[in-house]
């Protein structure tokens, strides 16, 4: 411990040291050269108050300021070797603290910028990793609006938590499946559909095509794309979305519609129109 307290004196001490040099020397060149340092320090002064980043701001500016404070402090020194002494042991210990800041700076940025790096890459690891453990086990294709195969229609529904999701049936009436609005690591939004056992089969994001026309993707758990779903208007100008494989065939269509209470509902068709049964 007191190793190092003597080290940390020592450092410490240098500049004092050095200052000592100038005065029990008395080059009058040396002196003089350095007691005219402080035209050149309000100059760099001036020029740092013009710079806007966050270097000048934050270690331009304040090493110039503090210089030149310590130099106009000293002028009441008469001697002018002394003086010169003094400002040369203040100019290294103002380098010295500044150069510490700046490093130490330089580390924080470092580290923040692989702290951010590790999470993306441990965020994309993961995303691979539930994809691959959710793939297996189900091999129906999506069909009404991404969601698991053989819907028949579907309504939107809040779980227990009181959360929303779209929740589709068979023409039973039995559950088949769920959809959930969620966004992946990066905050971008999908929905993420699921089979009857809470596995993960398929997702859909909203993109646009080449003429910037809004359409739905649907992509299989393994990513692979497998459709996707287009707004359109039906022959006598009634909306209705339609499904396409992953070849451009349509396959389906849905339509909103409601049931005999008057509740809304997403009705599902095939390519023929044909609701699915």
């Amino acid at each position: 411990m007191y190793r190092d307290l003597l080290q940390g004196a020592s450092i410490l001490l240098l500049p004092v040291a050095s200052g000592c040099l100038v005065p029990m020397l008395r080059l009058i060149e040396v002196s003089a050269w350095l007691n005219g340092r402080e035209e050149w320090l309000e100059r760099g002064a001036a020029k740092a108050k013009s710079w806007t980043g966050k270097i000048g701001r934050y270690l331009a500016q304040p090493f110039f300021a503090v210089s030149l404070w310590c130099t106009r402090k000293t002028e009441a020194v008469s001697d002018p070797h002394v003086r010169a002494g003094v400002r040369f042991a203040a100019a290294l210990f103002v380098i010295g603290v500044f150069t510490v800041l700046a490093i130490a700076a330089a580390y924080i940025v470092v580290a923040v910028v692989v702290f951010i790096i590790a999470i993306i890459v441990i965020g994309w690891l993961l995303s691979l990793n539930s994809n691959s453990s959710s793939a297996g086990g189900y091999s129906e294709s999506s069909s009404s609006e991404g969601g698991p195969g053989r819907a028949s229609f579907s309504r939107r529904e809040k779980d227990w938590l009181g959360d929303p999701k779209t929740v589709h049936y068979n023409a039973d009436g039995a559950k088949i499946g769920e959809s959930r609005e969620e966004k992946d690591w990066l905050g971008e939004p999908k929905t993420v559909h699921y089979d009857t056992d809470g596995r993960k089969v398929s997702e859909s994001r909203a993109e646009k095509d080449w003429l910037g026309e809004p359409k739905t993707v649907h992509c299989a758990a393994d990513g692979a794309k497998s459709g996707e779903s287009r707004a359109e208007k039906g022959w006598l100008g009634e909306p209705r979305t339609v499904h396409y494989d992953a070849d451009g065939a349509k396959f389906g269509e849905s339509r909103a519609e409601k049931d005999w209470l008057g509740d809304p509902k997403t009705v599902h068709y095939d390519k023929d129109g044909n609701r699915i049964d």
